[in-house]
């Protein structure tokens, strides 16, 4: 059952608030998302309470230039020197602690990424991934039509929500990574319209496949 979000004209909800649930399960997501990555890649970070897990499980990966708005990878980020973070311009959106609007999108026009690992407030078939911010959702928007890999990092808890505003289909992913298995009708949809999906079942097939 589709549960759309009560959204109302009031900010979303704080960052540290969100942050606090299920952060095992963002932590899992978040460290399949890292597996991902390869020495010398560019990657985009999106700001999220999933996303930012990416930078401790990103040590070890030998250089990596990450390119971020959020506040919380950035300072994340401090404490791995292989990592070479690259921080957009504009205004601070205190509610998200990341910078939003236009000049982010033309700082981000400078650059060639390889992989985009992004967030979502919920994700369903019917409407895509969402987001609660109008101003975050621009930036996701502008960075899926991108010629990069798009991950989509989210856990079991934002399957069937939907929040303010769509910024993307599911089948315009590349790959959707979650913290177990999602309903059957996802893993048809994602077979359907070639979304590879990454949860801790799949990736250990792939490894026993590999053997």
């Amino acid at each position: 059952v589709l549960n759309e979000e009560a959204l109302d004209s009031s900010a979303p909800e704080p960052f540290d608030s969100r942050a606090a649930k299920n952060e095992n399960a963002k932590k899992i997501v978040a460290r399949l998302a890292a597996s991902e990555v390869l020495e010398d890649d560019v990657i985009y970070i999106d700001s999220g309470t999933t996303t930012m897990h990416m930078i401790p499980f990103l040590a070890g990966k030998g250089r990596v230039t990450v390119i971020t708005s959020s506040l919380n990878v950035i300072n994340m980020a401090l404490d791995y020197p292989t990592l070479d973070v690259l921080t957009t311009s504009g205004a601070l959106y205190v509610p998200s602690k990341a910078f939003v609007g236009s000049s982010v999108i033309r700082c981000l026009r400078d650059f060639n990424i390889s992989k985009i690992f992004l967030a979502s407030t919920g994700i369903s078939i019917e409407h895509g991934a969402t987001n609660a911010s109008p101003l975050e959702c621009e930036i996701k928007r502008y960075l899926t039509g991108l010629p990069s890999k798009i991950y989509l990092l989210v856990d079991h808890s934002k399957i069937d929500v939907a929040s303010l505003m769509s910024y993307a289909s599911l089948a315009s992913m590349d790959c959707l990574v979650l913290d177990k298995l999602p309903p059957e009708r996802y893993q048809t949809y994602c077979t359907t319209n070639n979304v590879r999906l990454l949860t801790p079942e799949t990736s250990v097939n792939s490894r026993t496949e590999d053997l």
